[in-house]
């Protein structure tokens, strides 16, 4: 019996997710194919493509959230009423860490992906997302891959608050869309939620993971939430995804309606006044768990960097010897930490107030 038209027939029978291993092992393999496998190889990625063009059949509006709370936050928000076919898809645009943080140095490309995980390997404790070290590259090519796969007759809505992380993602997801003709719009959330709810300074939401998907929902069906994009916006926008990706700094903050460059000991005297507050407030120096300091710093920061990478500016105040730690610091959960100095309770080397303008500065 024909090899092919056996391989053909079991393509047929595979599901999706078999059919893109078969499809990565054969790639992988390249050099050792024979000459007959071309037409599976053909077959795999036609048959690919015919699955997406299925998938996209009912489908009248694509989305693209940046990350995975607001992710799936976003399909609760945008499911079809049961019974009812969808007519919404919602991709992810993701990464381990934050956009906020770690180098975006040519991002856009496998070496600049390949600088970034080496980073987080020296400097993050990465936890159960090693994996991301060994496969982040298959996990680029797959969000890549559904990007370029939307029809370009579907418009696209791009949802990004008012941080770092969700801005300089927008303008990644706006450089990876350039070149089509597809129509693309922007919700602010920051902006639609205050609209919304009429929420005081202060009171509102900086970042689209912090919605929840009612509260999306809302911000959809409200007429004015997003706002299409001319050309000369979006070519602007995946300009300045070239200028970031362009430099290696590693720590960006969103300030007054722009991006911004800073060092990465930005936040360290946050942390410090963090440890102090805390021991002032227990009348003592007694250890302090590594978690409850990042936590509380994160409570009291209008950006969006994660908890990874303040716990990363932890480690390095204990290195540089302004703390002491009992524990390993493979975790947070396994490390506690205190002052190195001692000091006098009553002065106010810390504390809520000045835990407040650090983190506004």
């Amino acid at each position: 019996m024909n090899t092919s038209y056996v391989l053909r027939q079991a393509i047929q029978e595979m599901s999706e997710q078999e059919a893109k291993s078969m499809l990565s092992l054969l790639l992988a393999h390249d050099d050792d194919l024979a000459e007959t496998h071309e037409s599976l190889k053909k077959s795999l990625l036609e048959m690919a493509k015919r699955r997406s063009e299925t998938d996209y059949g009912t489908i009248r509006h694509v989305h693209i959230a940046l990350g995975d709370s607001p992710g799936g936050s976003l399909r609760m928000a945008l499911r079809p009423p049961e019974g009812s076919e969808p007519e919404h898809r919602v991709l992810v645009l993701r990464d381990a860490i934050p956009f906020s943080v770690g180098p975006l140095w040519k991002l856009e490309k496998e070496e600049g992906r390949e600088e970034r995980r080496r980073w987080c390997m020296l400097h993050i404790n990465m936890d159960d997302r090693d994996e991301y070290l060994f496969r982040g590259e298959e996990y680029f090519r797959e969000m890549k891959g559904g990007l370029e796969g939307v029809p370009p007759s579907l418009p696209i809505t791009i949802w990004a608050g008012a941080n770092a992380h969700e801005q300089a993602g927008l303008r990644f997801a706006l450089y990876l869309l350039r070149g089509r003709g597809s129509p693309v719009s922007v919700i602010d959330t920051t902006a639609a939620y205050a609209r919304l709810y009429h929420s005081a300074p202060g009171c509102g939401r900086r970042r689209t993971g912090e919605i929840n998907s009612e509260d999306l929902k809302a911000i959809w069906n409200a007429q004015t939430a997003g706002r299409e994009l001319t050309a000369e916006e979006k070519n602007r926008m995946a300009s300045e995804w070239l200028e970031l990706s362009g430099r290696k700094t590693a720590l960006r903050i969103w300030q007054e309606g722009r991006m911004m460059e800073v060092r990465e000991d930005y936040y360290d005297r946050v942390l410090t006044a963090v440890v102090e507050s805390i021991h002032r407030d227990r009348g003592n120096q007694d250890w302090i768990k590594s978690a409850r300091v990042v936590g509380e710093m994160i409570g009291h920061l209008e950006q969006d960097i994660g908890d990874d990478y303040p716990e990363y500016r932890l480690r390095h105040l204990i290195y540089n010897g302004t703390l002491e730690i009992e524990g390993v610091p493979r975790g947070m959960r396994y490390y506690s930490v205190r002052l190195k100095e001692p000091f006098e309770y009553g002065e106010q080397r810390g504390g809520a107030g000045e835990i407040e303008k650090y983190a506004e500065d």
